[in-house]
């Protein structure tokens, strides 16, 4: 009971989200005004009534039943009424969605050869064979026909009729085939039983609106135009009828749509914005497969299966719909289609699933129980119930707010593709949806979720900012496009939120169901809503899966748990990844010791104008400088540089501050400081970590700097009587190479006397060893000539000069070491200092 008390939300929210749909989606959504009284097999077997009737044999021809749709004409009525009143429209009086039946050859149309020189019975059987061209056949969702095309080559050898013949079996067709009731000299009357067809016909006197006469090599056609006006949207509607010889070719209903809605609309800052995004996020996958494969942090096992998994259900989806159009030459389609999709979604999926593991390690681990065989694990269950709950109130929400907009605008949908749903045609429509769902939105969920959401948590702390942001990613590449374009906006990024919130909320597989039950839930609703007990039945099938989930939720909670220990089931490359993040905790825990460490102060020097800057590279160094105030006005300038990286570093250089702290107030000379830490340090830490220091103590009364180095890069002074930079190097070994002796003989203490202007700069390695992308070094001959030409300003000006001529050489090279500078200048004993 206690792991299903945090569900009882979820089944709440999926009780109200199912009566929300079922009330709202009949008026609200779009596929409510497909009303499906007839299925697929029904439609072809009343063409094949049709066709039979007028004579033509349909052995040769194999059939193939499609819904389609009159796009014009359907954003006509929603943008001129809006979904509610359009629906109701579409459903009763429209044929905006109607059948199509094609009727393609067995066997391809040979080549048209001459006919000269052959005899009577060849020439006969040739033509006979031109007349073998695919044949259309459309009827409204009410059953009646309004449309026939027979493609007839123009050279068949066809008898042909006199004009008022001909005018005459086009006229009998309309009447008695096309279903037109009666044909007088001025009217042509629809029958009330027609239904969508509701308009009269007008001819002036013995004549059709128009008439035309079409003469081809052999034979003459003919076509004629009856028109009328439709009573729901007022269009003008045409019957057309074609005359081929002796026989009828071509009939068709066509309701003239005005021309602002015959464009196909396309939101081009939408259409960029998603290209854009795609596009940027395919590229960056790219980039960061390199980089993760190197390191072993990607994993392709879990992204093989879902790529296998895609690849056979777009296989088997392709296959099932084109191999009634298509002969060997299918296998194009059908194998490298799939294998391209599957290939792209492994790597794709591999990329966002590193990213997920690297940020929030936990979203993945219902499908790391999956995976491992633990399906009846509570984890899976709470996951699926959240799931599908949470995708069945996304699809609600989406009715609600599309029925609250509607109050304020009309709604219309950009119709992509002419063929509205294969799965109504389809062999089996319940595969049909569920291979296609799983196909189309595991794409975006790898790429807009799993993704792109972690890439803003890398960089964002703000889960409210998050969600925003990525409800705005969902909403301009969702492909169900929502106009007018901003309210659409508005309607996506409610649903967007709500799986962006799912996914950081819970985890991987939650915003997966999430998504996918929320346009399973839309597609079942549909197959409701048409009616036919053929499409219901299928719904059902789709819903009982549905309650299969929830059922297998509600076992997993009343099972007692096999696994606790999560850690244990993750794949190896992420614990290569957790290795990393420790090791990237523990460098910035040392940095943060590192940088504690430096002064945060300049201190008091009524002559000295000093400024200092450390700049830490990527990896944790060992730089180090410090400031000591000493009795009678001197002040102690110390910079080191310790040997290795990381942690160990930090942790030696803040051993080596306490030690010379210590020291610094027992003696006046550098070098005897610089001796007794030595022997401290030498004493404890181990053999083949040493550390570089320069120090020198600025005696402001006696104008004199006594200096001494420990193997550290030499001092650079500059004289105030002398243009160049001299470089200062007296001789000593670095702390913690020798004991004591030898380091005591090498060790040398200098004085420099010093004045007014004078200026001497204390650094590290990171500085001359800098390099740029071509791998060249900045060098100490640079770094000289660099405070020669700032000189004349102030020590931090001289310190904003160097890091700007550094920052120019190195370009976006990346740094390698820290690079720690001292900047110290004499001024006047009345000057006023300045520091940075």
């Amino acid at each position: 009971m206690e792991k299903v008390k945090p569900l009882l939300p979820h089944l709440l929210l999926l009780v109200v989200a199912i009566i929300v749909i079922t009330l709202l989606f009949p008026s609200v959504h779009p596929n409510s005004a497909i009303v499906l009284h007839d299925d697929a097999k029904t439609v072809i077997q009343r063409s094949r009534y049709f066709l039979e009737r007028l004579h033509i044999d349909l052995e040769p021809y194999t059939p193939d039943a499609q819904v389609r749709m009159n796009r014009p004409l359907i954003r006509q009525a929603q943008r001129e009424l809006g979904f509610e009143q359009a629906n109701v429209i579409l459903r009763d009086s429209l044929p905006a969605y109607f059948w199509r039946v094609r009727w393609m050859p067995k066997e391809k149309e040979g080549s048209i050869f001459r006919t000269e020189g052959r005899s009577e019975e060849e020439q006969l059987h040739e033509s006979e064979r031109m007349l073998r061209g695919e044949i259309s056949v459309s009827y409204d969702l009410r059953g009646n026909l309004i449309g026939y095309e027979r493609m007839i080559s123009d050279s068949a050898r066809i008898v042909s009729l006199p004009p008022e013949q001909a005018k005459m079996v086009a006229m009998t067709f309309a009447r008695e085939i096309g279903g037109i009731a009666s044909l007088s000299d001025d009217t042509v009357n629809v029958p009330p039983s027609v239904g969508s067809l509701q308009y009269t016909v007008r001819m002036s006197g013995t004549k059709v609106e128009s008439e035309k006469r079409i003469e081809q090599p052999h034979r003459t056609d003919f076509e004629y135009v009856w028109a009328s006006h439709s009573g729901a949207l007022g269009n003008k509607v045409l019957v057309r009828v074609g005359v081929a010889g002796d026989a009828v070719a071509r009939y068709a209903v066509e309701y003239q749509v005005p021309e602002q809605y015959k464009d196909i609309e396309t939101q081009l800052v939408s259409q960029i914005a998603t290209v854009v995004l795609y596009a940027a996020a395919i590229l960056m996958m790219i980039v960061i497969a390199f980089q993760r494969i190197r390191s072993f942090e990607i994993g392709f096992k879990l992204g093989a299966v879902i790529g296998g998994v895609a690849a056979v259900l777009l296989g088997a989806q392709l296959y099932l719909m084109l191999s009634r159009e298509l002969g060997w030459e299918i296998v194009f389609p059908v194998v490298l289609g799939p294998l391209f999709v599957g290939g792209a979604l492994v790597l794709v999926w591999a990329v966002s699933e590193s990213i997920v593991r690297e940020v929030w390690k936990e979203k993945f681990v219902s499908v790391d129980l999956i995976s491992k065989g633990y399906v009846w694990h509570s984890r899976v269950g709470q996951s699926i119930i959240r799931g599908v709950s949470l995708g069945a109130m996304s699809f609600a929400l989406w009715l609600l707010l599309v029925k609250i907009g509607g109050n304020v605008t009309n709604f219309w949908m950009i119709l992509r593709d002419e063929n509205i749903s294969r799965a109504y045609d389809s062999i089996s429509p319940t595969f049909h949806i569920l291979s296609s769902n799983f196909v189309n939105h595991v794409y975006v969920f790898s790429i807009f979720v799993l993704f792109v959401i972690s890439l803003l948590r890398k960089r964002i702390h703000s889960t409210p900012l998050i969600v925003l942001l990525a409800a705005v990613v969902l909403s301009v590449t969702n492909r169900e496009d929502l106009q007018p374009w901003t309210a659409g906006l508005m309607v996506h990024m409610g649903t967007g939120a709500l799986l962006a919130w799912t996914f950081i909320r819970y985890d991987a597989l939650s915003a997966f169901l999430t998504l996918w039950t929320f346009h399973m839930s839309r597609d079942v609703a549909t197959l409701f809503n048409v009616g036919n007990e053929t499409y219901v039945a299928s719904a059902l099938v789709l819903l009982s899966l549905f309650v299969f989930l929830l059922l297998i939720g509600f076992v997993t909670l009343a099972r007692r748990d096999e696994i606790t220990d999560f850690d244990s089931i993750v794949p190896r490359f992420a614990r290569h990844i957790t290795e990393r993040q420790r090791l990237q905790q523990e460098l910035e825990i040392a940095r943060q010791v590192q940088m504690s460490f430096l002064p945060k102060s300049y201190p008091t020097a009524p002559r000295l104008d000093i400024a200092s800057r450390c700049a830490p590279a990527l990896e944790v160094g060992g730089d180090y400088f410090d400031f000591i105030e000493l009795p009678d006005a001197r002040i102690g300038v110390a910079v080191g540089d310790v040997s290795g990286k990381g942690t160990q570093a930090a942790f030696f250089m803040t051993l080596t501050k306490g030690f010379l702290r210590a020291l610094a107030k027992v003696s006046d000379s550098p070098a005897a400081i610089l001796t007794q830490v030595n022997r401290l340090f030498y004493e404890n830490v181990e053999r083949g970590v040493f550390i570089s220091m320069a120090y020198g103590v600025f005696d402001t009364k006696a104008n004199e700097l006594r200096f001494a180095r420990a193997g550290h890069n030499p001092l650079l002074m500059r004289k105030r009587q002398q243009d160049r930079v001299q470089i200062v190097s007296p001789m000593g070994l670095a702390l913690g190479l020798d004991q004591g002796e030898a380091f005591e003989r090498s060790i040398q203490e200098i004085s420099i006397p010093f004045q007014a202007g004078d200026l001497f700069v204390f650094y590290t390695d990171g500085f001359p060893e800098a390099m740029n992308k071509t791998m060249e070094e900045f060098g100490e001959e640079r770094l000289c000539k660099i405070i020669e030409r700032y000189a004349q300003g102030s020590a931090s000006e001289i310190l904003d000069g160097v890091f700007r001529e550094i920052k120019e050489f190195t370009g976006k090279a990346k740094q390698h070491d820290d690079m720690t500078i001292v900047v110290v200048k004499i001024v006047e004993r009345n000057s006023e200092l300045g520091s940075s």
